[in-house]
Parts: C-alpha cells; structure tokens; sequence
C-alpha cells in the first residue's frame, strides 16, 4: 500500500532528523503549533485525515515522539479537500488550536495537551452558507480570524462565526496581512486591498495594482500571488510564482513609492535557450509561456526584453545580422500548441504568428541559416514538430531593420513543409554556407535525413552532406559524435534516441553534451570535437 512520508529537516545541519510515516495518500497540508513543537499533517485520501506528531526536542512532547505514532488523529473534512493548515496564536504552555480551511469549509480544532484527542467544529458562515472554497486565513487576535474566499470573499470570524463579510474583486485571495486596524489582502491578480476590520470604520477600500507601480514587472509576466509578509506598514514582500517583489509603502498604501525585483525564476521547467550571435544577451523559453532575456557577461536579467508567449515554450532561435545599429536579428519562438511567433529582437516588433499544425503537434526545435549580411542570398527557418514534420520560412530581408514597417508575407512567408520523419523531430541544422540550402534533421528514434530546402525535396542519402560543413554541430548522431555515445546500448532502447543535448564550442574543439544516463544528477559533459570513438579518459 502507498505510504505517504514527512521528512523534518535540521534548519542548522540541513539534515532529516526525524521521518514520519502514517498517511495513506499524498500530503494534502501540513504545518507547526506549540513553536514548532508539534506538527500537522493532512492528507489527500477520502476523509482528509489529519494527525499531530511531537517533533520537539526536549520536554513532554519529546518523550512522546519516541512512541513513533501519530499523538492524534481525525478526520478532518469529507465533502472535498482541505488547502490549509494555520496554528493558533498562543505559547508553548497553551492548549493546542489549529484550523484547517479549505472547500466550501473552514474548521476549529482543539486538543487536550496531556491526553491528546482533536476535537473539531465547523466555522458558521452565516445565512450566506460557506463559500466555494477559503483559500487563506490569518489570526487577528486569540478569538479573532479572517478568513479569504475564492471569489473575493473576506470573511471576518469571532468566537467560530463570521460576523462581517467584505467583497472584493472576484478573484481568489492569496495572501491576508494583518495591519493595525485593518486588514491587507491580496488578490491573486496582484490587486491589494486595505480592508478595514470594524464596521464602524471607514469602509472604503484601499487598492494597489501591483503592476502600476515604478519597477514592477510587466503584467504580461506576472503570475498569481502565493504568499506575503509585511513590517512596521512601510513594506511589502510578495511572492508570485515568478517574482519575489518588495514593495515599498514608506508613505502609506495610499502612495506607494515603488516596485523591486528582488527574485525572478520560471514557474514551469525550462526548455530551450538561445544567444545572440553578437550581443552578449541569452534568451530562455519556458513552459509557464515566459521568455526571458538576461546579459550573458553579468549574469543579470533584462526585464525590458522579456515576454510572455501565447503557449509553453518549447523551442528558440535567433538569427545572425550584420554588424551596426541599423539591423537587428530575427527572434523566433516556438510552442506547445503549435503556434510560431517570429519578431525583430531590437526593437520587438511582431512580424508573423501562425499555427502550424491543425493537429496542434508541439514545435520541438528551431534554426535559422547563415545569415547574408550582404542580402544577396535569402535566410531561411525551420522549424521541427512533434508530428515529425519540418515547416521552412524564407525572408524577404536577412536582417530586421529598426526602420521595418512591413509584416506577415512582407516580411517573411511560409516555404514549404518537409516530410519523411515518423516520430518527433529533436534537431534541424543548416549547412554553414552560402548560398544556404541544404539541411540536415534528426528524430526522436534517432533517423538522419537530409534536405534540399530551396527545392523543398529530400536527398536521397545524408551522405550529400558528408563534405558540407556543419557549424555549430548540434546533432545527436553522426561521425562527429560517436564516440560520445556508450558502446553499447540496451536492444529496448534501440528503437528510442536518448533525450541528450549537443552543442559545439566554435575555435575551441570541444563538443559539450548532456549526460546520458537520466537516472543520474543532471550534468554536462565535455569531448573533444569531432569525437568518432571514445576517449581515452572519461569526460570531466
């Protein structure tokens, strides 16, 4: 049977220094009481049971957590799941108060600190009945709770019963911020609002959009609010699933100085990356829709050249240009419901965006060809997808120009679609020459196939291209990389190509590749390029 496990980690040693196992199902909430002397835990099975564990390392809890069982257990709520766990303010001398809250539910408990045994009661809500669901509470005072609801909802609670409701825009509330006298809560949009906590005060509320404000970043990129803390009413720090943000508020919520990224990351895995071929700016693409630019010499983020995609992004490319202000490269971003955008990287300026699969097959990889700086011969794109086909663009200029006004067929048109792959294509490569027409692509099984572009027909053999240079060398198969590959592989695997990644280092004769074995740690290992049989030492 599945046996969910708790780990509790050492702050001071990170380390686990005590693992708990009792829970059918996965862990749906958890959280501490009594100043960490006790731990909550809920999980995801049918009655959301919740047990307490001593986790204390000196007193009465200590001497029971030898017992290495649970010190109560209950259910804690049957009509659907529970989101939350919140201690009750208190000392470690005081009876043990927790609530959990979650669909259409918020519930008080209680227990007997010599003899444990949880006791629970629904909050009432009132002749409004229970919301859809509370998505946070904080505690306003021992007997005082706010809670907030999926639609907006603020709940004010006294003695287990709601005896003021405040609504908001109809949106959930992630974080409540008790403030004196009032109540600061944020909307998953990043709307935060001051909400009084007395009918007899003012009753207007406060609000604050995040994006508004000097330095937050664009709106495009911002994702629901997850948490929040606040000090002395002259700052904010609110987390996002992409941001940490630090408001500050040093002349009231009325007048709110500024915005400051103090973090930023991808709320889904990243999965492509691209440099400028003469600017020291990296592009990455993520699942969450993001694409974001950083400086590759100082490692920082630059907001200002980062989106937000229509879909998950699966592939990126950018092309070469010509040396000087005048032009610019091509960015093109691929995504996961098959739609293509391609842009002017400096300034951005949309030129194309089409589906192009009715399928809605994932794009898996991208390339454009040597860029013609003098404009006598044509740039070309393609762009591979899950369906094993390969889709080719060819521009009308090899170099965006800042002064472009002309997009769509103008600017850039669809060529063709290649065919012969049966399974998804990994990576496409054009030769590195001039007039560039011939390409070299490779599936998921590990095929080869070669390809005429301008004439949009296939060669017959990958051999045409065995005198043509490839650079960048990117491929997974070929002489040139053979002998990064182990000797000998599993006959179930000789039907499937191993997800890796290779990547040549020009002027430097080194080919970098991801580590074959995706049971391992993630790594990056270097070879001497071309390598057609193994060295004589391992990789570093």
């Amino acid at each position: 049977a599945k046996v969910a496990e708790v780990h509790l980690w050492s702050s001071e040693t990170l380390k686990v220094c005590a693992s708990f196992r009792f829970h059918q199902a996965d862990i749906a909430a958890l959280g501490f009481m009594q100043g960490g002397e006790v731990l909550i835990t809920v999980g995801a099975d049918r009655d959301h049971t919740v047990a307490l564990w001593a986790t204390a390392q000196e007193g009465w809890y200590n001497f029971r957590k030898k017992d290495k069982a649970p010190l109560a257990v209950a259910s804690a709520y049957r009509g659907g799941g529970v989101h939350g766990v919140l201690a009750a303010p208190g000392g470690r001398d005081a009876s043990p108060r927790f609530l959990t809250y979650g669909a259409a539910h918020l519930k008080f408990w209680q227990s007997d600190r010599l003899a444990p045994a949880l006791e629970g009661r629904r909050g009432s809500f009132g002749t409004r009945g229970a919301p859809r669901a509370i998505t946070t509470a904080a505690w306003l005072g021992p007997d005082k709770l706010v809670a907030g609801g999926c639609d907006g909802e603020v709940f004010f609670f006294e003695d287990k019963r709601v005896v003021r409701t405040v609504q908001l825009r109809a949106l959930p509330i992630s974080v409540l911020l008790p403030l004196p006298d009032a109540v600061l809560a944020i909307g998953s949009g990043g709307i935060c609002t001051l909400v009084r906590d007395s009918a007899q005060q003012p009753s207007k509320a406060a609000e604050i959009e995040v994006a508004s404000l000097p330095g937050a970043p664009d709106a495009r990129l911002q994702t629901p609010c997850v948490g929040g803390a606040t000090w002395r009413r002259s700052g904010i720090l609110l987390a996002s699933r992409t941001f940490l943000l630090a408001l500050d508020l040093g002349a009231g919520l009325h007048q709110p100085r500024s915005c400051t990224v103090v973090l930023m990351q991808p709320s889904r895995p990243l999965t492509s990356a691209c440099a400028h071929p003469l600017e020291p700016r990296v592009f990455t693409g993520a699942l969450d829709g993001s694409v974001r630019c950083y400086r590759s010499d100082t490692h920082q983020p630059l907001p200002e050249r980062s989106f937000r995609a229509s879909a998950g992004v699966t592939c990126l490319a950018v092309s070469g240009c010509a040396p000087g202000a005048s032009a610019s490269s091509w960015l093109a971003v691929g995504c996961d419901d098959s739609t293509l955008t391609i842009l002017c990287e400096s300034p951005f300026r949309y030129v194309l965006r089409r589906c192009l699969s009715a399928a809605r097959a994932k794009l898996t990889c991208a390339r454009f060809s040597t860029c013609d700086a003098s404009g006598v011969h044509p740039l070309w794109l393609a762009v591979g997808s899950e369906d094993g086909c390969i889709h080719t663009f060819k521009f009308k200029q090899a170099a965006a120009a800042e002064s472009l006004s002309h997009s769509g067929a103008e600017a850039v048109e669809k060529f063709a679609t290649l065919r012969g792959h049966a399974a998804a294509v990994v990576d496409v490569a054009f030769a590195d020459t001039l007039p560039c027409g011939l390409l070299l692509s490779v599936d998921a099984t590990g095929q080869a196939l070669a390809f005429d572009v301008p004439l949009a027909r296939r060669l017959p053999s990958v051999a045409a291209l065995r005198d043509v240079p490839l650079s960048p060398w990117t491929s997974p198969v070929g002489w040139h990389v053979q002998g990064c590959w182990p000797p000998e592989r599993k006959a179930a695997d000789a039907a499937a190509l191993p997800p890796r990644r290779f990547q040549e280092v020009p002027s430097r004769g080194l080919v970098a590749a991801t580590d074959v074995d995706p049971a391992r740690a993630p790594a990056v290992e270097i070879y001497p390029f071309p390598c057609p049989t193994p060295p004589a030492q391992p990789p570093p």
